[in-house]
């Protein structure tokens, strides 16, 4: 049976990347730069002010800006998982 992945936390960084903090501790990486340039939903997110205003809602199924523009969590997870960092690891790199 799969189980459902949620995002505790999402963090907006420079170069319009989000660090992603899953429900089990895992953390991940999206580039959110190829969307912002080819699907016409996300341009308002060249605005540095606007990506800043990231939110995760529906308890943690998905993450939004507007109204108009949110992004699931399955689908984050499906494109970031190759690149998601264990909760030990990520205990690891945080202790120093």
């Amino acid at each position: 049976m799969a189980q459902f992945r949620y995002i505790r936390k999402v963090t907006p960084l420079a170069r319009r990347k989000l660090a992603i903090e899953w429900n089990d501790g895992s953390t991940s990486q999206k580039d959110m730069s190829d969307l912002i340039r080819n699907r016409a939903v996300f341009r308002p997110l060249t605005d540095p002010g606007m990506f800043a205003k990231v939110t995760v809602i529906n308890n943690g199924r998905a993450i939004q800006w507007t109204d108009e523009i949110d992004y699931c969590a399955d689908a984050l997870w499906i494109e970031t998982r190759s690149q998601a960092e264990s909760p030990q690891k990520t205990r690891q790199r945080l202790a120093g």
